[in-house]
C-alpha cells in the first residue's frame, strides 16, 4: 500500500488504488507538462536553453504533475517521514540515458524474476524508474543496490532512500511495464515490515526490553517486559514458537523466502573469525554466548535485521525459537549497531568477501552445458596453440618436447628458452626500436604442488649438460686455489686468484658471490635454475640480499649493477649484468614474490611467464623418456649456439613483432586497457629474442622462426595480464586514482557509428571523466573518429 497527492506541492496524501493510477496516467494535463519537458530538452540540445535555464525550467514543470510515494503509506495523511509506514516497495532511478526505452527491452525478460512493479520512463524523457518490491530483511538502500547488481548498473540515483521520496506522474505512454499484483498487493507492506522488524511508533514506544538488572538476577529463570510477555532465560528452553506467519499475497510470499547463500556465507565466514564452527553454534549450554560472539564481530553493519534473523533461524533452529535470541538480535541491533562508526579490519575484510561474493554471483545462473561448452571451447583452442608450437619450435627445442604430454609443451619451452639464450650470449642483435640488444630471458614456471612441474626441471638438465661439465672443471681449480690458500704458511706469498668462470650459479648465491661471478665472467652470461621459487623468496628476503630483485631487473637489458665496501672480505665493483634464470614455483610463492612493487616497478613485465595444465582429479600425465637421438640433437643444438658470434640480423622477424606489437596497441587502444598496453611492449621484446634464439638454431629466418616469436609473445602476454593484470591496476589507482576498468571485448567495434561521450562512460564502468576523453583523444589523434557536435562522434574506421 503505497500514497499519491494530487499536487506535490501539497503534503495532503491519499491511498493510491489501481484506479486512481489508470486516473494520472490518462490525465491530459500530465501529458501537456511532459510533452512540455521533451521540447525543453530539445532547445537544450539546438542552444536555445542554458543548462542551468533547463534545470530551472524543468523544476518548474514537474512540481505541477501529480507525485506517486511508492515507499510509503502515510497513516496520518500528510507526507513526512514521522508518519511513513514501508510500502514493501522501492524505487531505482536511472538518470540522463538517451534510450531509456532500449535499456528497459534488455531487461523486459526478467522483470516477473526480479519482482519489477513497473517501470516507466521518467518526464524528462532521459530517465528510466524501475518499482520493485523489496527482498526480505532489506533496507531501502541495501534493496537499490542489489537491484543496481542484478541489473549490472554502474550508476544510480542513490538519493532516492527517503521514505517520502515523491515520483512524478507520466502519461500512460511512458508506462513500459506494469504488474499489479505486485504494486498493489495488499499483504506486501505487512510482510515487509515483518521482515526488518519495523513497528509503528506507538507500537515501538510501548515493547520495552527488560531493563537489564532484571536480566542479570541469578534466581530468576524469566523476566517480563511492559507487555507482560515471557521471556525466557537464555539456557531454559523456549517460551513458545515464534507465531506462524499469516495468509499472504503471491509477492508477498516471495519476500519471506529463505537466506541467500551468500548471506548463510557471510555468516559462516563470520563464526570462523570468532572462533566458532558455524555448524555447532546451536548447541545447549552454549548456544547465548556463541550468538553473542558472532553478533559481536560486528555482522550487525553487514545484514539487515530481517536477513539476520532468517540467517540465524538457518544455523540455530532451536534457539532461533527463543524469544530471548529475538530479543538478544534486537538488543544488538538497537544498542549497538552504528552505520556511521569506521568498520574495524576484520569487519572490513568480512565486507569485502561478502561484497566479492555478490558482485560475482547476482543474478546470475548456473548453465552447466554452457559452462563446459565454454570450457571445451577454450581446451581446443589452447589444443591448437599446443599443435602449432610443436609444428614450429626450432630444431633442439622440437626435441626437447619428445615424450612430453601435449598440454606442458608451453611450460617446458619456457623453461628451457632462457639457457638456450644463455648459451648464445656472444651474440646481438637489432630491435624494431634500432637499438641493440643481447638475449636476457628470465621465466616463472607456476603451478600447484604435484602439477608435474619435475618434466620441466628433467628437460632443462638435458641442455645444462655442457655448462654443468665446464663449471665442473672451474670448481676444481678454485677449490685447489683454495687449499693452497688455506694450507699457506704465514710467510708464503697467497696464491693468485685463478678468476675462474662459473657460470652456473645456485639461485641462493648472496649479491657479494654473484658480484665476483660477473667480474670473472668477461662478458659470458650466468645461469640459474631453482627447483622452488619459495626457497629464492627465503634467501632474498633481507639485508644486501634483496638487492637481487634488482639485479634480475637489470639483467632483462644488460643494465650496470655494483656495490663498493670498505672492507675487503666484500667484493665491489660495476659490472654489466648478463644473467638469466628459471624458477619453479606454486602460486603461493609467485604471489609472495610479486606483490606490488614488483608489479609497479617493471620486473613483472620482464617474466616470461607459464602456467602448468590443471591436473584436478585427472589421471596421472606419462612423461616418456626422451630418445638418444634427440638427446644428440640437443647436444649439437648447445654447441651451435655457443658457437654464434657478432651481430645477428633478422630484418624478417624485427617485421614480424612490429606488426605484432602494433596490433596489441591497437587493440589496447581500443579498448582503452591500460593493462595490456603496459604488457604489450616487454612481451614483444620477449618474442623477438625468442625467435633469435630460433633463427640460430634454425640456421637464418624462416617463416616458422616468425611464426614462433609470435607464438610465444602471445603466450607471455596472455600469462602476464592474466597473473599481473589485477595487481597493476591496483598499484596504477595509487598514482592516478582511477577504477579498476570493466570492459567489454573491443570497446570501439561495440560502439554505434555515430555515438555520444556519455555512451563511453556507460561502458568503462568506473571509469573518471579524464580517462574517457583521453580515449577520445587517442582515436581522433589516430584518426578513428570526427567530432560531428558536441559530445557527439562519427566512427571513421570499420
Amino acid at each position: 500500500m503505497f500514497d499519491f497527492t494530487e499536487n506535490a506541492r501539497r503534503r495532503a496524501t491519499l491511498v493510491c488504488t489501481a484506479a486512481d493510477l489508470d486516473r494520472i496516467v490518462a490525465d491530459p494535463r500530465v501529458a501537456a507538462i511532459c510533452a512540455d519537458l521533451l521540447d525543453a530538452d530539445e532547445k537544450l540540445k539546438r542552444g536555445e536553453f542554458s543548462k542551468d535555464e533547463y534545470e530551472t525550467y524543468k523544476q518548474q514543470q514537474k512540481i505541477k504533475l501529480p507525485a506517486l510515494m511508492f515507499h510509503s503509506h502515510f497513516s496520518d495523511g500528510h507526507r513526512h517521514n514521522a508518519s511513513a509506514e514501508p510500502s514493501g516497495l522501492s524505487i531505482l532511478d536511472i538518470d540522463h540515458i538517451n534510450d531509456p526505452r532500449g535499456m528497459w527491452a534488455k531487461w523486459a525478460p526478467t522483470a516477473k524474476k526480479l519482482n519489477i512493479a513497473l517501470a516507466h520512463v521518467t518526464p524528462s524523457g532521459r530517465g528510466l524508474r524501475i518499482v520493485f518490491a523489496i527482498p526480505s530483511g532489506l533496507e531501502l538502500a541495501h534493496a537499490q543496490q542489489r537491484m543496481a547488481k542484478r541489473l549490472g548498473l554502474p550508476v544510480f540515483d542513490d538519493v532516492c532512500k527517503d521514505p517520502a521520496r515523491c515520483s512524478f506522474a507520466v502519461p500512460k505512454d511512458y508506462v513500459l511495464y506494469r504488474d499489479d499484483t505486485i504494486l498493489f498487493d495488499e499483504t506486501l507492506a505487512a510482510a515487509y515490515q515483518k521482515s526488518i522488524g519495523w513497528a509503528a511508533p506507538e507500537a515501538k514506544k510501548a515493547a520495552k526490553a527488560p531493563t537489564r538488572r532484571a536480566a542479570k538476577k541469578p534466581e530468576t529463570k524469566t523476566t517480563k517486559n511492559a507487555n507482560d510477555v515471557t521471556i525466557s532465560h537464555p539456557e531454559s528452553g523456549s517460551a513458545g514458537p515464534v507465531p506462524a506467519e499469516s495468509n499472504l499475497g503471491q509477492s508477498a510470499q516471495q519476500l519471506l523466502t529463505e537466506a541467500t547463500p551468500d548471506d548463510l556465507t557471510l555468516f559462516a565466514e563470520t563464526c570462523k573469525e570468532a572462533g566458532l564452527k558455524a555448524d555447532h553454534i546451536d548447541r545447549y549450554g552454549s548456544r547465548h554466548n556463541n550468538l553473542v560472539a558472532v553478533l559481536s564481530t560486528g555482522i550487525t553493519r553487514l545484514m539487515p535485521i530481517g536477513t539476520m534473523r532468517k540467517v540465524v533461524e538457518h544455523f540455530m533452529p532451536t534457539f532461533s525459537q527463543d524469544q530471548n535470541c529475538q530479543q538478544l538480535i534486537n538488543d544488538f541491533y538497537d544498542k549497538y549497531t552504528d552505520p556511521n562508526r569506521p568498520m574495524s579490519q576484520r569487519l572490513a575484510r568480512l565486507y569485502a568477501r561478502s561484497h566479492k561474493a555478490d558482485m560475482v554471483n547476482e543474478g546470475k545462473e548456473v548453465d552447466i552445458e554452457q559452462e563446459e561448452a565454454e570450457a571445451q571451447a577454450k581446451a581446443e583452442a589452447q589444443a591448437k596453440l599446443e599443435e602449432e608450437l610443436l609444428e614450429v619450435a626450432p630444431r633442439g627445442i622440437k626435441e626437447t618436447l619428445n615424450g612430453v604430454p601435449q598440454n606442458m609443451r608451453f611450460p617446458v619451452v619456457c623453461a628451457v628458452l632462457p639457457l638456450a639464450a644463455a648459451y648464445a650470449d656472444a651474440v646481438t642483435v637489432q630491435y624494431c626500436d634500432g637499438g641493440n640488444q643481447r638475449l636476457g630471458l628470465m621465466s616463472i614456471i607456476v603451478g600447484p604442488q604435484a602439477s608435474g612441474k619435475s618434466v620441466c626441471s628433467k628437460r632443462v638438465a638435458l641442455w645444462l649438460r655442457q655448462m654443468e661439465e665446464d663449471d665442473d672443471k672451474q670448481r676444481a681449480i678454485e677449490e685447489k686455489w683454495k687449499e693452497e690458500k688455506k694450507g699457506r704458511k704465514a710467510n708464503e706469498k697467497a696464491p693468485e686468484d685463478p678468476h675462474v668462470i662459473i657460470r652456473n650459479p645456485p639461485v641462493t648465491i648472496s649479491c657479494s658471490t654473484l658480484l665476483k661471478r660477473l667480474k670473472n665472467a668477461h662478458g659470458h652470461c650466468l645461469y640459474s635454475f631453482g627447483e622452488e621459487l619459495d626457497t629464492l623468496l627465503k634467501t632474498n628476503g633481507a639485508g644486501s640480499w634483496s638487492q637481487k630483485f634488482d639485479v634480475y631487473r637489470l639483467a632483462f637489458d644488460n643494465g650496470k649493477w655494483g656495490q663498493d665496501y670498505n672492507s675487503d672480505q666484500a667484493e665491489s665493483g660495476l659490472v654489466e649484468v648478463a644473467y638469466n634464470i628459471t624458477m619453479l614455483g606454486t602460486y603461493g610463492s609467485l604471489r609472495k614474490c610479486f606483490k606490488g612493487d614488483n608489479v609497479e616497478n617493471g620486473l613483472s613485465s620482464r617474466m616470461i611467464l607459464a602456467e602448468m595444465p590443471d591436473n584436478a582429479f585427472a589421471a596421472m600425465p606419462k612423461v616418456s623418456e626422451i630418445e638418444a637421438d634427440c638427446t644428440d640433437i640437443i647436444e649439437q643444438s648447445v654447441t651451435r649456439l655457443k658457437s654464434a658470434l657478432g651481430f645477428v640480423d633478422t630484418p624478417q622477424l624485427r617485421a614480424t613483432i612490429g606488426d605484432w606489437v602494433e596490433s596489441k596497441r591497437l587493440e589496447a587502444m581500443a579498448d582503452g586497457d591500460l593493462v595490456k598496453d603496459t604488457y604489450r611492449k616487454r612481451a614483444a621484446v620477449i618474442g623477438f629474442r625468442a625467435g633469435v634464439v630460433a633463427s640460430i638454431l634454425e640456421g637464418g629466418e624462416t617463416e616458422n622462426v616468425c611464426r614462433f616469436a609470435a607464438l610465444i609473445a602471445n603466450y607471455v602476454i596472455d600469462k602476464q595480464t592474466h597473473f599481473f593484470g589485477e595487481t597493476f591496476e591496483e598499484q596504477m589507482k595509487v598514482v592516478t586514482n582511477e577504477r579498476k576498468l570493466s570492459i567489454p571485448a573491443t570497446l570501439y567495434a561495440s560502439l554505434p557509428d555515430e555515438f555520444e561521450f556519455s555512451s563511453i562512460a556507460a561502458r568503462r564502468k568506473g571509469s573518471s571523466y579524464k580517462s574517457n576523453r583521453q580515449l577520445l583523444c587517442n582515436w581522433k589523434k589516430a584518426g578513428w573518429i570526427e567530432r560531428i557536435a558536441k559530445n557527439t562522434y562519427r566512427k571513421l574506421v570499420s
